[in-house]
């Protein structure tokens, strides 16, 4: 068998010199020069990486007891495949980061695809681990492998870091305290992209929290690692107001900063340093928001990073002078309802409230698909006006709830065997469509110069209308509006429209119908009588 076959491990390159230098430079390095002064951070870095690369395979392939080429080179893919895609992928760095913590380690990484370059040093460490040797003296390659073992594995301690996606950097040259505030309202990113400090004003921002940010320093702007103190993506919280999209939105203001309002989207996790105080640390930074100014005492600049945005608060927001509500609106909606898609229900009650809605008392009479422990009586109530509500009391529905639709009809059995359906309800709530019997109506805005209705509720709004398709020509149905038509079977069917409108923002004090991001369209069709 060959010398590059199946062998005895051998580890001869643990005797080498060579391995001994990168070793030493290792240890000495990571222990001694780093942070030292004596020599730049970029040089310490590199030589950190190089000198590794040379060790760490070796010991890996050692450890692995490769036997042949093939098996060394598993181990050399581990190491250089590791080292590329924690230099390139910020998600790699820090679950490294994460792991070495979660196991005792304090290893610290971010991205930079300069420190590529070592991956020079792998085709000598190859070379050195290739090498075979007869002497059966072992003492040298165990004092060898147990050293480079502990050098690979050690490291000083390590350098304060955030694990973050959006993050600024004082480079005013002085100490801040800045006052940091988060939107409390819930925002769709794309609507509000381009017109952020329009549809925000001052009192959707939460009460925030001030931080002291050294000369130098980072401040992550993700809302959990600000409120945590930092650590690994795991410690992150989720966002207290879920947004349409990856973005969101914080105030600043300090002394010499006035109100300033920030904007991201799509930023990517970065592994950052707390302070920067190198040229390795510039670069984990390059792409935040910094704060500047031309002297220690001067005025505040923000300066964009890579998908940043920032501008003054419009105090003064005309843009929806042009802005009108058509005709009065009332929006639709219902409460949860059981399982009860194929039961027959009869209405046990039925008498409208004082806030315009019906409320009603729901028994099961028949029931073929209800599940195990539901209900057979149930209070609910249907936010229609109650004229619009086609049934009474003891009469006997079947009602199937789609979550943004809810149909309620009703048969009566006829003495030649058919079905006399005296009256169906159809209600469309929270979409930018609905197409039912004879209407086909799409949410439609009707004022072009409309630039949005900043709202008490935190909310922003931009008023829109019902498009009824009629042939080739569309015609604006708006909130109140009823349009009669006849369906294809020949009954009358009246559409009447609720709510139209665009929410941008919103928060939870806005109310039912209101409460949710998007295009929201509410309209009912009632059908009059009809043999089947």
């Amino acid at each position: 068998m060959s010398e590059r076959g199946r062998g005895p491990v051998d580890g001869a390159a643990l005797k080498h010199p060579l391995f001994w230098g990168a070793l030493v430079l290792l240890v000495l390095n990571d222990h001694v020069l780093k942070g030292a002064g004596v020599l730049p951070g970029w040089v310490t870095g590199k030589l950190s990486d190089f000198s590794g690369l040379i060790v760490a395979p070796i010991v890996l392939s050692v450890l692995l007891r490769a036997r042949s080429d093939r098996g060394r080179a598993v181990a050399f893919a581990l190491v250089g495949g590791w080292f590329a895609a924690a230099n390139l992928f910020a998600p790699v760095a820090a679950a490294t980061s994460a792991v070495a913590s979660w196991v005792g380690l304090s290893w610290t990484f971010w991205v930079d695809p300069t420190d590529l370059v070592a991956l020079a040093a792998l085709p000598v460490a190859w070379q050195l681990a290739r090498r075979r040797e007869q002497s059966a003296k072992k003492l040298g390659e165990r004092l060898a492998l147990g050293l480079g073992v502990a050098a690979c594995v050690a490291s000083p301690p390590p350098e304060p870091q955030w694990t973050t996606d959006a993050f600024l950097v004082n480079e005013t040259g002085r100490s801040l305290e800045l006052r940091v505030r988060w939107v409390e309202a819930s925002v769709d990113c794309e609507a509000i992209r381009s017109r952020y400090a329009e549809a925000l004003p001052r009192d959707v921002f939460g009460p925030g929290t001030t931080f002291l940010v050294e000369r130098d320093a980072t401040l992550p702007l993700d809302r959990g690692i600000a409120e945590t103190g930092g650590g690994t993506p795991w410690d992150v919280m989720e966002t207290p107001t879920p947004h349409e999209g990856n973005c969101d939105v914080v105030m600043l203001s300090a002394d010499g900063l006035p109100d300033t309002i920030v904007y991201w989207s799509g930023l990517s996790t970065s592994v950052i340093p707390d302070v920067v105080e190198n040229d390795d640390d510039r670069i984990a930074v390059q792409d935040g928001l910094r704060l500047t100014s031309p002297s220690e005492d001067g005025p505040i600049a923000v300066e964009n990073g890579v998908g940043y945005f920032h501008d003054a608060p419009v105090e003064l927001y005309d843009g929806g002078a042009t802005c009108r509500d058509y005709g009065a609106i009332t929006g639709f909606d219902w409460s949860d309802l059981p399982s009860w898609d194929r039961a027959r229900v009869r209405l046990a009650d039925v008498r409208p409230t004082l806030d315009g809605c019906v409320h009603l008392d729901l028994e099961v009479v028949e029931d073929f698909s209800a599940g195990f422990g539901e209900p057979t009586s149930f209070e609910a109530f249907l936010c229609v006006p109650p004229e619009d509500f086609p049934f009474h009391t003891n009469a006997e529905v079947r009602i199937t709830n789609g979550g943004s639709t809810l149909r309620m009809t009703r048969d009566l059995p006829m003495d030649d065997g058919s079905l006399w359906r005296t009256g169906e309800l159809f209600v469309s709530r929270g979409t930018d469509r609905l197409v039912e019997g004879p209407f086909s109506v799409a949410l439609t805005t009707v004022d072009a110069d409309c630039g949005g209705v900043r709202m008490a509720c935190g909310g922003f709004r931009v008023p829109a209308a019902g498009g009824l398709t009629m042939g080739s020509t569309t015609r604006y149905v708006h909130p109140g509006d009823v349009v009669e038509r006849a369906a294809a079977d020949g009954r009358r069917a009246r559409l009447r429209v609720g709510r139209a409108e665009t929410m941008m923002v919103t928060h939870t004090a806005c109310g039912a119908g209101r409460d949710q991001l998007g295009q929201r369209l509410e309209a009912l069709v009632v059908y009059g009588e009809e043999p089947r």
